[in-house]
């Protein structure tokens, strides 16, 4: 009969503990909501062949030791032109390059490139033979990885003549979401912006800012290849902007004027 006893006395303190703890529990606010990552692969929508994404070109080149500053606008169209499965989750997107001159002109074929996105959401390109890790998933801010996939010593870029190597140094990180950015007069929201690199020496600046919206996929590139010797004969050349002290190299914006995701 003790045992019985107890079990009835014990089985009313759980159920009152039960109770405190309910009340506590539902007079607490309801945790903030994160970010929700479960959509973007969004930011990268490739759609299926004929989608296609058409950018204004703004470019300032510099030469001859900073003497000569020449400023160019052109034009790129990047289209699907085939899209096939690889291994089971992995999707790889032909895309076909063009360029023109200015509106008027015709759309001449460039050259072609891959993008794969793998089952787990990443985006790899791979373009002249170099292959880049352009997007993290989640995109969770302050993410950081190697977007170069490849030696960045070994590759070079000739502008105007002259020699450069724009990958050195270069970290990816996922600088920010949720922001808005403008195109052409356009503000889209819900964007990231990844950022490439970010670095400066005595000698060079490396500055790559990618901007993807949910939905639209690149919206704005922004990116600084420059070097520069004149510390040699002007220390204090130093501490003058990069777009005055510049001996060579580019500072390029790519905006998006039109899109289309089938």
């Amino acid at each position: 009969m003790k045992s019985f006893s107890r079990f009835y006395l014990f089985v009313p303190f759980i159920a009152v503990l039960a109770g405190v703890m309910f009340l506590a529990t539902s007079c607490q606010d309801d945790p903030p909501e994160g970010p929700d990552f479960s959509q973007d692969r969004q930011y990268l929508p490739m759609g299926n062949i004929g989608s296609y994404w058409e950018y204004q070109m703004d470019s300032t080149l510099y030469d001859n030791f900073g003497a000569t500053i020449t400023e160019s606008v052109g034009y790129e169209r990047h289209e699907v032109i085939n899209v096939e499965s690889t291994i089971p989750g992995d999707t790889t997107y032909t895309i076909l390059l063009q360029r023109r001159l200015d509106l008027n002109s015709n759309w001449l074929n460039d050259k072609q490139y891959r993008v794969e996105i793998g089952l787990d959401g990443n985006v790899n390109t791979t373009i002249d033979n170099l292959r880049f890790l352009n997007m993290k998933i989640p995109a969770m801010e302050m993410t950081t990885w190697d977007g170069i996939l490849f030696d960045p010593e070994n590759v070079i870029e000739i502008i105007e003549g002259e020699v450069l190597n724009p990958f050195r140094n270069w970290e990816y990180a996922i600088e920010a979401r949720g922001i808005s950015v403008s195109a052409f007069g356009v503000e889209m929201m819900d964007c990231i912006d990844v950022r490439e690199a970010d670095v400066s020496t005595l000698i060079d600046r490396r500055s790559s800012h990618a901007f993807y919206c949910r939905g639209i996929g690149l919206v704005r590139l922004e990116r600084s290849i420059l070097d520069s010797q004149c510390f040699n004969t002007n220390p204090d050349c130093e501490f003058e902007p990069w777009e005055v002290k510049a001996d060579k190299g580019y500072i390029m914006v790519q905006s998006l004027m039109d899109h289309l995701i089938l």
